[in-house]
């Protein structure tokens, strides 16, 4: 009999819940009160296929671009940093994507310090990736014997060839009563003295 009374007691309070609840169901509100509560909602944020971000309204706007209270906008992540390349979800990055540390990091992998070095010199490749050397360009206001490693320019270049092939051979002996006359050359003498500025100008 105590049983019987306390599953009737628990059948009743079941009833008397479910009939509050549908009464409540049944209960006319006001239009204020619907608008007040409705406005201070967001959106059910959709499904989306790949990497987003959600971001703010672009502004207050009344256009229909997302831009109201409550709209929201999506940004694409990206593991890459290159336009057009997979963005590691199936879909092509593109330059308003949000980049991953990875993909930041192999970006910075691939970029060369800054250059520091003495200006008028060049660059020249390393022995190893990202390193550097330099070299002297040829000055020929300076002394030739303490830049025989430095390289030249085109001009002066050109130049040592023109000289060389004035200045390499010199007529030493001519034909009788033909001196100086290079049409009557018999001997030529051979100028080696690099020094001497006769192939590359120097001071």
């Amino acid at each position: 009999m105590r049983i019987g009374n306390l599953l009737l007691v628990g059948i009743i309070m079941v009833g008397t819940a479910y009939a509050d609840d549908a009464a409540r169901k049944k209960t006319v509100t006001s239009q204020y009160y619907v608008d007040t509560a409705v406005e201070t909602k967001q959106p059910v944020v959709s499904a989306e296929t790949g990497n987003y971000v959600i971001t703010y309204p672009n502004s207050a706007g009344t256009d229909t671009e997302h831009n109201e209270a409550g709209e929201i906008n999506k940004r694409h992540i990206s593991t890459t940093l290159t336009v057009g390349n997979n963005g590691g979800d199936g879909i092509n990055a593109a330059a308003t994507d949000i980049p991953t540390v990875g993909a930041v990091n192999t970006g910075l992998n691939g970029k060369q310090n800054k250059l520091s070095g003495t200006a008028g010199k060049l660059v020249t490749y390393g022995g190893a990736s990202g390193e550097v050397g330099s070299a002297d360009v040829y000055n020929e206001s300076g002394s030739y014997s303490t830049q025989t490693n430095a390289l030249v320019r085109a001009s002066h270049v050109n130049s040592a060839v023109a000289n060389g092939f004035a200045g390499l051979l010199t007529c030493n002996s001519w034909e009788p009563g033909h001196t100086n006359d290079a049409d009557y050359c018999l001997t030529y003498s051979v100028n080696t003295d690099v020094l001497s500025g006769t192939y590359v100008p120097h001071n």
